[in-house]
């Protein structure tokens, strides 16, 4: 059992037409990365990749903090693998979501 993390990734590209090519490969994640884990075929948990000019915009999520960080690196080292010279900065934001509220109700919706 993990802990619930989001991660928010921000990637600058050199160019629109960067950032584009960029977002492209990092839909395609898990074919990179299939033959650099010796074709170990595994899920990832990207929920959107989104562009802004020459920015990326990328959410994933995973029920453990390291399987989130650890894709993250992946999307990393992928870049600096095949966009070298093509993005500028790379930022991984994560957030760990805190229960503020827990409450439990019986079947006749009395707090219990």
């Amino acid at each position: 059992m993990g802990q619930f993390t989001e991660m928010s990734i921000q990637i600058e590209s050199q160019s629109e037409e960067s950032a584009e090519k960029i977002a492209d490969q990092i839909q395609n994640l898990n074919e990179y990365l299939t033959p650099k884990m010796g074709g170990k075929e595994f899920h990832t948990s990207i929920n959107s990749i989104d562009t802004d000019g020459n920015t990326v915009y990328v959410e994933l999520s995973s029920g453990r903090f390291t399987n989130a960080e650890w894709q993250t690196n992946q999307i990393l080292e992928m870049l600096k693998d095949l966009f070298k010279g093509e993005f500028t900065t790379f930022t991984a934001d994560y957030t760990v979501p805190e229960t503020l509220i827990y409450q439990e109700f019986d079947d006749k919706g009395e707090q219990i």
